[in-house]
């Protein structure tokens, strides 16, 4: 429960922090809660293996940034390659936080 907490709390605030820098669209808040809810769904997929990173990390963040990406074309917002590399950066970042939290479980 504190992992899906903690993650969605980065994603927020990574959010705010490009949202004020102008690099994506506001509506990316809409995906706020998608995520919070992903976090449920993903976390059996991550194993106590002290690995910081692994490929799986950056799948679910680029199947993220598809998701992103069919909301950008819904609300007709401009998506183009600053979009995508800032949002697969965020969605990166939160999925490592997710899977770091339970991979190095076995540490605590």
């Amino acid at each position: 429960m504190k992992n899906a907490f903690t993650s969605s709390l980065v994603y927020i605030i990574f959010l705010s922090l490009f949202i004020i820098a102008d690099f994506i669209s506001i509506t990316t808040y809409l995906l706020a809660l998608p995520l919070f809810g992903l976090t449920f769904i993903l976390e059996p997929f991550y194993q106590d293996n002290q690995k910081s990173f692994e490929i799986k990390d950056m799948v679910f963040g680029l199947l993220f940034t598809f998701i992103a990406y069919l909301l950008y074309t819904y609300f007709n917002e401009p998506f183009n390659f600053d979009t995508f590399s800032t949002l697969t950066l965020i969605h990166t970042i939160v999925f490592v936080n997710i899977g770091c939290i339970n991979r190095y479980r076995i540490l605590i």
